[in-house]
């Protein structure tokens, strides 16, 4: 009775840490889908795309009217200014041009009411800006897309290892149960006097390293829980149960010779290139004059938002910076270098993912093959461990033989768990680096 105690205890001490916080039952599709909803990365990303979008509306004003109206009132005796606001207001009389009245005036009051206008008519540089902002719409778009794919990897990995983590709960929790199973056994054995008190001494050592395992995969189980909490844009609280076990199925490596272009990373430095070109084109358009409309609109008057006199102005003004002091022609030397070093980027790029791709390929192919290894090592173990059993049964194995036998197994146990999930691990980098070949 007392080692029935003793085992419930221990086999219930995982649901004891796990009690103070809820245990919830989580399968791949759930949290995907609420990853991707509410990961903070994705929703960084997606306020990325939205700021791309208000600079590219900004660029509408190298196209667009600039209108802004204005009402301004001054009441002044400057010679100068109080003549010109009675001849705006269309009051000057023959009075005015005394001497007297010119150099010494009487405070005047004008009211201005000013419509004025701004139009580009031709500005290249303001063109490609355009573009450029148009084509970052594009690269914070692809840098979304990459990191939901990303984020769905990461996601797939954790879950694996989750899944793996509570697989150590099983075989820990079996391989106690079985111990306790023979350390009652061999008190048995103890008090007919068939073992010594040193073999009792052995199976309590080897149970308390079991014990001492349980406790660290509680604590594994609950840092794993706590980073897909965060990966899924929740608060720490919560303990995840894996619904589904580890595959144990082996899909076809997909061919390495196709092309990776269309992978979203790819793409993304593809854009960059594209933009920094846009940019040099910029350096260089800088060269070509700017043409712009302008004119404006005015009502005068010595009364607030009246409008006694009124007159307007237009006109056209062409703008051209003939020499700058040689910053454009740095600026043009710059924007190349730096084109030239993204295509290089990309290329180099190109060729590390098509080489990360086959080492890839290459782990998986080695993983399923040390999958086939440790099965055969599992089984090997599993028969000389019931062997030895059935010896000790009959008082005819050493305790230190059997134990040994024991942990073999175990560690054969977890070997084989950790190969499936290494297999499976594989599989998934292979799905995300693959992403872009159909």
């Amino acid at each position: 009775m007392r080692k029935l105690c003793i085992l419930f205890i221990i086999l219930t001490s995982l649901s004891t840490l796990l009690s103070a916080q809820e245990v919830k039952d989580l399968n791949i599709e759930q949290l995907i889908a609420k990853a991707l909803e509410s990961n903070h990365q994705i929703l960084i990303a997606a306020q990325q795309v939205n700021q791309a979008e208000g600079a590219f509306r900004q660029t509408d004003a190298g196209f667009l009217p600039q209108i802004s109206l204005t009402h301004t009132a001054i009441n002044t005796n400057t010679p100068l200014m109080a003549f010109g606001s009675k001849l705006n207001q269309g009051k000057v009389t023959a009075a005015d041009f005394a001497p007297e009245s010119l150099n010494k005036p009487d405070g005047v009051s004008n009211f201005n009411t000013a419509i004025e206008f701004a139009q580009p008519m031709f500005n290249r540089t303001a063109q490609l800006n355009r573009r450029s902002a148009k084509m970052a719409i594009d690269l914070k778009e692809i840098q979304l897309s990459e990191t939901r794919a990303f984020l769905t990897f990461q996601l797939e990995e954790v879950f694996m290892q989750l899944q793996l983590t509570y697989h150590k709960v099983k075989t820990t929790e079996k391989t106690l149960e079985w111990i306790i199973a023979i350390e009652q056994q061999a008190r048995d054995f103890y008090e007919e006097g068939i073992i010594h008190l040193a073999d009792l001494l052995e199976i309590s050592y080897r149970k308390n390293q079991v014990e001492n395992q349980i406790k660290a995969i509680q604590k594994e189980v609950k840092n794993i829980s706590d980073l897909i909490s965060y990966l899924k844009g929740e608060e720490p609280g919560n303990i995840w149960n894996p619904v589904g076990e580890l595959s144990t199925h082996n899909q076809i490596p997909p061919s390495s010779s196709k092309p990776l272009i269309m992978r979203e990373d790819i793409q993304l430095m593809k854009k960059v290139t594209e933009i920094n070109q846009i940019q040099r084109d910029v350096a260089s358009a800088s060269i070509l004059p700017e043409l712009n409309a302008f004119g404006n609109f005015q009502l005068n008057d010595s009364k607030a938002f009246h409008g006694r006199s009124n007159g307007y102005l237009i006109g056209l003004q062409l703008k051209w910076n003939v020499f700058d002091g040689g910053m454009r022609r740095g600026r043009i030397q710059e924007s190349t270098a730096k084109h030239r070093q993204s295509l290089i980027e990309l290329e180099e790029y190109q060729i590390r993912s098509e080489s990360e791709l086959n080492r890839v390929v290459r782990e998986y192919e080695l993983a399923i093959a040390n999958e086939e290894s440790a099965e055969k090592g599992l089984e090997f173990a599993t028969e000389v461990l019931r062997l030895r059993t059935d010896r000790f049964e009959q008082g005819m194995e050493k305790i230190t033989d059997l134990l040994q036998a024991e942990s073999r197994l175990t560690e054969k146990q977890l070997k084989y768990q950790k190969a499936i999930y290494q297999k499976n691990i594989a599989a998934s980098k292979l799905q995300y680096l693959t992403r872009g070949i159909e």
